[in-house]
């Protein structure tokens, strides 16, 4: 089935598909119909031997704000045939995790709550020095302990400063997080897709495992 992609682009070339939210006017923050198209993006290179490193990032001023609450209705009826994963964001980042491909966060602008968890789940997580990270507060909104940052953050922060991000709501820049071991790395704003590009083609270049008889 053919799907029409509308808030994400996709771009490949040697090996990387890069997929970028494409929500400009609104910050890039998700919609159902952005996740459903992320997870349909993402199951579908998952077996394709063309792509060997996936690269997540945002379109325009930032990565993710977040979720776009006027968006998240109900499945568009396309992908309710055609998905592995559950379309919302515990499906995505599981088939994120469950990607048997290497997967780049780029981190520019800002990313915050489930767009800040959408990047935790990738592997590794390039970030601009100026780029803004930050959760909302789990005491303030209990239900967000539910998502992926309460996992992501203890494991890649450490629990006594993760409780410091998640509890009391520090924000990181980026070259704070990276400092935390928050990201990978973190990278001047002119130096940034020089830093992405070498990460990328780094693994795009190890020759494929080969197959078992």
């Amino acid at each position: 089935m053919q799907i029409d992609y509308r808030e994400v682009l996709h771009q490949q070339s040697d090996g990387v598909l890069t997929l970028s939210l494409n929500r400009p006017e609104k910050r890039n923050a998700m919609t159902t119909r952005t996740v459903a198209e992320l997870l349909h993006a993402l199951e579908q290179c998952a077996g394709d031997a063309s792509v060997r490193v996936v690269v997540l990032r945002g379109a325009g001023k930032g990565f993710c704000p977040g979720d776009d609450l006027n968006g998240m209705g109900e499945l568009p009826s396309e992908f309710s045939s055609v998905l592995d994963h559950a379309a919302n964001h515990a499906g995505l980042q599981s088939c994120l995790r469950e990607l048997p491909k290497p997967t780049i966060a780029v981190i520019h602008g800002y990313a915050f709550g489930v767009g800040l968890d959408l990047a935790m789940a990738c592997d590794f997580r390039i970030a601009e020095e100026s780029a803004q990270l930050h959760n909302q507060r789990v005491l303030e909104r209990g239900m967000h302990a539910l998502t992926g940052c309460a996992w992501f953050q203890p494991r890649a922060l450490g629990v006594t400063r993760a409780m410091e991000f998640l509890i009391l709501g520090k924000p990181y820049n980026g070259r704070e997080a990276a400092d935390a071991g928050m990201v990978t790395c973190a990278a001047t704003a002119d130096a940034l897709e020089d830093t992405v590009n070498d990460m990328a083609h780094r693994p795009s270049q190890v020759p494929p495992p080969r197959p078992s008889d």
